[in-house]
């Protein structure tokens, strides 16, 4: 069994996600990673509307996208940085 630090962290993912979706295999990596941590924020870019939802100690927050570039993941980290401040 591994000890909970109490920390946060923010990981900003650069794929793009379904909303409530459980079953890719990066939630199951993110919900490995988050087993060591108090708190573990997933941010990313969803495939439809914004979406926020709380799974033990991982949060997920997906941002809703304007366009189908790549590149749009740069400017929304913009965004994240007011997650991190919290």
């Amino acid at each position: 069994m591994t000890a909970t630090r109490p920390l946060s962290v923010l990981h900003l993912g650069a794929g793009l996600y379904t909303p409530g979706d459980r079953e890719h295999v990066t939630y199951a990596i993110w919900r490995e990673l988050a087993s060591g941590f108090g708190r573990y924020h997933v941010l990313g870019r969803s495939r439809e509307a914004p979406a926020d939802w709380v799974d033990g100690n991982l949060r997920v927050t997906l941002i809703g996208r304007r366009t189908e570039r790549e590149a749009e993941f740069l400017l929304t980290q913009f965004k994240a940085v007011s997650y991190g401040r919290r």
